[in-house]
């Protein structure tokens, strides 16, 4: 069974640097649980995976703000202690490593956009009239053979005898000769 690629959604620079907040958060407090603070490496591991993921999904602005604050939790509670922001040079290398993960993460995602087969944009929500899709075509126009193959239906039927709706006699209505 092949399954058809789908786009990747983007999210606006903004929205994309919330959402890498949020992960960045997320995922420090988990490393720092699992020891990142006498580990950095696992803290910078875990955090540089989840700016990828993130930057998959947002434009360039977004990723690079999302590296940016992931790069602050990680010198703030695993380089540094109690948010205070270690600037030294594993904060370097690891400001160095996020971003080339955000960049990475970028350029994965657009390439997979790329690849995604092109599919028209739904209608503006409120809008009143959504686009205009082409007519399909058909093979041939309608010729004489399919013109004279078409059953002949009286425009309206009357039941005769019967009860109304039966349909146990009927007759073309006189109503429209």
């Amino acid at each position: 069974m092949v399954r058809e690629r789908t786009a990747l959604p983007r999210l606006a620079g903004g929205y994309g640097s919330a959402l890498g907040f949020g992960v960045g958060v997320l995922t420090t407090t988990a490393a720092v649980a699992a020891g990142a603070a006498g580990a950095p490496l696992l803290g910078l591991t875990a955090l540089a995976v989840a700016v990828f993921a993130v930057s998959a999904v947002t434009t360039l602005p977004g990723a690079v703000l999302t590296a940016a604050q992931c790069w602050g939790l990680h010198a703030g509670f695993v380089l540094g202690r109690a948010g205070a922001i270690a600037v030294d040079g594993p904060a370097a290398r690891a400001a160095a490593v996020l971003l080339a993960a955000a960049l990475l993460g970028t350029g994965l995602g657009r390439l997979w956009n790329g690849l995604a087969p092109a599919r028209p944009a739904p209608p503006a929500p409120g809008s009143r009239f959504p686009e205009r899709l082409p007519a399909p075509r058909t093979a041939s126009p309608p010729g004489p053979v399919a013109a004279a193959a078409a059953p002949l239906v009286p425009d309206a039927v009357v039941p005769v005898s019967g009860e109304p709706g039966t349909g146990t006699a009927t007759t073309p209505s006189p109503a429209r000769s």
